[in-house]
């Protein structure tokens, strides 16, 4: 299981769920409401994952996404999004994320999709 995650969404009750399901299942979670947040904190602290929704103000997912590659920062990139058309999930792959999840997400499925090799328990 990664030890450190940033996660970057711009609804602020979103944030404040899944950073409470990762922080319980024992992942430090660095939390920022867009793009530009989650490429510098990306930058300082090479998390193991990137979890970032795709539709934020300010620098949406896809940029951040094509920044966060670019400098060679974490090892795996996943979005998060409300709208999982085809366009989204194949601008998302071309951009260069590893995985694309659908919210709503349940705080177990959000586990077993970020850490497909731990239990899929959340620690409580």
């Amino acid at each position: 299981m990664p030890r450190i995650l940033v996660f970057a969404d711009d609804d602020d009750l979103v944030r404040l769920v899944v950073t409470e399901a990762l922080r319980d299942a024992g992942v430090e979670v660095h939390a920022v409401p867009d793009g530009v947040s989650a490429v510098r904190r990306c930058r300082e602290l090479a998390p193991e994952t990137v979890l970032l929704d795709l539709d934020m103000p300010v620098m949406d997912g896809f940029e951040a996404a094509r920044l966060i590659r670019a400098a060679e920062c974490t090892q795996r990139l996943v979005a998060l999004t409300g709208r999982p058309t085809q366009d989204a999930c194949s601008k998302a792959q071309a951009a260069g994320f590893d995985q694309v999840l659908s919210k709503p997400i349940s705080a177990a499925m959000l586990m077993r999709a970020l850490f497909p090799d731990a239990s899929g328990t959340v620690r409580h």
